[in-house]
Parts: C-alpha cells; sequence; structure tokens
C-alpha cells in the first residue's frame, strides 16, 4: 500500500507523516474500516471487535490495560460511533509496533 511513499526502513519521513495524516486515500480506508467495525459491534461485544481489531493489526490479542481502554474511548464516543473506530485504527496503524510488524 503506497510504496513510494512508505518504502521499508528504520525511520519515518515527513512524506510518510503527511500520508498518514492528512491523505485522503488513507483517510478514506480508514473511514471505511471504521464503518465495518461500528456495523459488527450489532452482532459481537465492543470487547470482541476491540480483540478481533488487535489480532487484524498487531496478530495479539489486547491486554487488559488496552482492552479497558479503547473501550472506555469508544463509550465516550457513543454518538459517533463510527469515527471513533476510525481514530482507534489510525492510533494503531500508525504506532510503532504496527510499522515494525509490516
Amino acid at each position: 500500500l503506497f510504496p513510494e511513499v512508505l518504502p521499508v526502513g528504520e525511520q519515518s519521513t515527513v512524506d510518510q507523516a503527511l500520508l498518514l495524516t492528512n491523505g485522503q486515500a488513507f483517510n478514506e480506508l480508514l473511514r471505511q474500516a471504521g464503518e465495518h467495525r461500528s456495523q459488527a459491534e450489532s452482532s459481537e461485544s465492543v470487547e470482541v471487535s476491540i480483540q478481533r481489531l488487535y489480532q487484524q493489526c498487531y496478530s495479539r490479542v489486547a491486554s487488559s490495560e488496552e482492552l479497558a481502554v479503547v473501550k472506555a474511548y469508544l463509550e465516550s464516543r457513543a454518538d459517533r460511533r463510527t469515527e471513533g473506530w476510525a481514530q482507534v485504527l489510525w492510533v494503531m496503524v500508525t504506532s510503532a509496533e504496527f510499522r515494525w510488524n509490516h
């Protein structure tokens, strides 16, 4: 995804930072993923949705502290659930852990 801006390397570049904060295509992907996660909550608990997201992003389960923080964040955005999920995903995919795993 975006190899011209996100080449494999140990340090982030200005282009990479700009893509992950202002990139329209990237933000649209996050919005769609947030919408998908929000819809998934109708058939599974928020805890299951969070754990599924951690498995998909980090290939591990969320710790009890991570689970509590994300759940509280989403609860504080109950009226903007899709945006809340998109913001959680943005935090995860821009993290050092995600970068090193992928």
